[in-house]
């Protein structure tokens, strides 16, 4: 499936669910235990654009 949300609003919204679920420090993201190996790294890029754009 193609996404046609911007990677600066799907940064956004990883931060925001990292905050909702309490995941905002550093090994947050790798208490997640997700299913696949390229979720973590997908958030973290995500995360970085939107930061990255911001600054």
């Amino acid at each position: 499936m193609v996404k046609m949300v911007p990677w600066i609003f799907q940064g956004i919204g990883a931060h925001h669910r990292c905050v909702q679920y309490g995941l905002n420090d550093q090994p947050g993201l790798s208490r997640l235990n997700p299913s696949s190996c390229y979720t973590l790294s997908d958030l973290a890029k995500r995360i970085n654009c939107a930061v990255d754009f911001l600054l």
